[in-house]
C-alpha cells in the first residue's frame, strides 16, 4: 500500500495566484474565506487529512479565517513563505536551449531567512503553530539538494521537510511532470540527514490546466483516479499538488476536491496522511536513511482522458 498526501498551495493574491492582479484585499478575503471552509467541511466529511501550505502575506491579511479551523483534526497547517518568492533561480532544458525561468526570487540568503522566519513568527502569533513544513514556490529539479546553504537556513529556522523537487531535468514541467519513481529523499551529504524533500510527482491542478486547459478538469480527475490505483498497488509515496486559486477558479464548491475524496473513499485502500505525520513516519523508514530512489517510470496517455 502507498502513500497519498494532499497539499494546498493556500497563495490567492500573491505572485503564484495567476489571477492576483486582478484581485484586490476585499476580493482575497472573500475567495480565501470560502475556500478555507469549503475545503474543511469537505475533508471533515470524508475524514482524510490534508496540509494547507499557506503564505505569509495572506496570512497577514485573513488570520482569522484560518484561525477557526485550526481545531479541525483533518486539516494541518504548514508555511508556503511569506510573499512567494522562489528560493533559488530556476534553470533546465528547453527545446534544445537553456532557460531561467521569469518569476520572482530571493536574491540573497538574508531575503530567504526573511522569508522563512517571518512567515514562522506569524504563524505562531496568529495560530499558535510552529511550523516546521514548507512548500516551496514553483519548484526545481532535484529540489534544494545543490545549495547546502539554503537549507542550514531552513534548518535553523525550524523546517524539517518540504517539497521542492518537481522539474524534469530536460524538459518544462508543464509538458512533462516529474514521473513516480522518485522517493521522497534526505539530505545527509549535505550535512541534513532529518531534512526530507517530499518532490512533487504527476500533474498537479495547475501544471495540467496550463498543458490542457482549464476546461479539462474531468480529465485531470481521471488522471488522478488511474494515479491513485498505482499508488494503492506500490510503495510510492504521492504528494498531490492543489492550489487555492485554481480549485476556486474550476468551482468555488471545490467539485474536483469532493469527487477525489468520494472515490477514495468508496474505491481505494490508501494510506492518507498530513505531510506532518508523513515525515513522522518516513524518517524512520531505511529508504530514507538509505537516500534511496526508484527505477521504474509511470506514464499514461493523457489525451485519453480529455
Amino acid at each position: 500500500m502507498g502513500m497519498f498526501l494532499i497539499g494546498y498551495d493556500v497563495e490567492c493574491g500573491t505572485p503564484g495566484d495567476h489571477f492576483h492582479a486582478s484581485k484586490n484585499v476585499e476580493m482575497v478575503q472573500k475567495e480565501t474565506e470560502k475556500f478555507v471552509s469549503t475545503a474543511s467541511a469537505i475533508h471533515e466529511s470524508y475524514k482524510i487529512p490534508a496540509t494547507f501550505f499557506i503564505c505569509g502575506d495572506l496570512l497577514s491579511k485573513t488570520s482569522d479565517i484560518f484561525k477557526a479551523h485550526v481545531e479541525n483534526p483533518y486539516l494541518d497547517f504548514q508555511q508556503h513563505t511569506w510573499s512567494h518568492k522562489s528560493l533559488k533561480p530556476a534553470v533546465v532544458t528547453h527545446n534544445g536551449r537553456v532557460d531561467l525561468f521569469d518569476w520572482p526570487t530571493a536574491v540573497t540568503l538574508d531575503e530567504i531567512r526573511w522569508e522563512i522566519g517571518e512567515t514562522n513568527k506569524l504563524f505562531k502569533e496568529k495560530l499558535g503553530i510552529t511550523c516546521r513544513g514548507l512548500s516551496t514556490p514553483f519548484a526545481y529539479f532535484m529540489g534544494l539538494a545543490d545549495r547546502p546553504d539554503i537549507l542550514k537556513i531552513l534548518h535553523e529556522e525550524g523546517i524539517e521537510y518540504f517539497r521542492s523537487f518537481h522539474l524534469n531535468k530536460e524538459e518544462l514541467s508543464i509538458r512533462e511532470p516529474l514521473p513516480f519513481e522518485y522517493h521522497p529523499f534526505s539530505h545527509p551529504t549535505q550535512g541534513f540527514p532529518t531534512m526530507i524533500d517530499f518532490c512533487i510527482k504527476g500533474y498537479s491542478d495547475v501544471t495540467w490546466a496550463l498543458r490542457f486547459g482549464w476546461d479539462a478538469a474531468d480529465g485531470f480527475v481521471s488522471y488522478i483516479k488511474q494515479a491513485l490505483h498505482l499508488i494503492e498497488t506500490s510503495d510510492y509515496v504521492w504528494t498531490l499538488v492543489l492550489h487555492d486559486w485554481s480549485m476556486m477558479k474550476i468551482s468555488d464548491s471545490l467539485a474536483v476536491v469532493d469527487e477525489i475524496l468520494h472515490y477514495i473513499t468508496k474505491n481505494l485502500d490508501l494510506e492518507v496522511l498530513t505531510f506532518d505525520s508523513a515525515y513522522d513516519k518516513l524518517l524512520k523508514s531505511p529508504m530514507i536513511a538509505q537516500n534511496m530512489g526508484r527505477t521504474v517510470d509511470w506514464k499514461i496517455n493523457v489525451n485519453k482522458l480529455l
